[in-house]
């Protein structure tokens, strides 16, 4: 996806995967709006509209092309799960996360590498966001600076954060 989509709140079937890229957001107001595949972000949003609590099953990859990327997960007021595994596969290392605008529960498998560069930011300035870390192994790893701005983090199921880790508010 190159600009905006809005997948509505319809389940679809596919199985070859999304991107969003380039600035791009990808607006969905059901759990299985985007099939079976991986999502990709290089530089995208994406928005839930459902209103009500949802579990994605998507794997979730953060990905660029050596340049600098902020990939913004928004839950739109909900609480958002993500059941999929979550890989960082960036080269750049001055990346950003953003997780805004309700409560995104990460569930999922992590590798080891999820987070080790970058900026994990909870929150945009506005409203209320919570990031819940519920998988085991390590999420965030060293040279991560983690921001809380109006933001809450969240951490349990045996997780480990085994390096310094460095909370601002931006």
């Amino acid at each position: 996806t190159d600009g905006s989509a809005n997948l509505g709140s319809t389940s679809n079937t596919y199985t070859l995967g999304t991107t969003v890229e380039n600035g791009a957001q990808a607006t969905f107001g059901n759990a299985s709006s985007f099939g079976t595949g991986d999502i990709t972000l290089e530089n995208g949003e994406l928005n839930y509209t459902g209103g009500s609590a949802a579990t994605v099953a998507n794997n979730i990859i953060a990905t660029d092309s050596g340049t600098a990327t902020t990939n913004i997960i928004d839950a739109g007021g909900a609480t958002l799960t993500l059941a999929g595994n979550i890989q960082n596969n960036s080269a750049a290392a001055n990346d950003t996360f953003i997780i805004q605008d309700g409560t995104v529960d990460w569930t999922g498998t992590t590798n080891d590498t999820s987070f080790t560069t970058g900026t994990l930011q909870v929150g945009n300035g506005t409203g209320s966001s919570t990031l819940a870390v519920n998988t085991a192994g390590e999420f965030v790893g060293s040279g991560v600076k983690l921001v809380l701005d109006q933001g809450t983090l969240q951490y349990g199921a045996g997780g480990t954060f085994s390096d310094n880790i460095y909370i601002t508010d931006s």
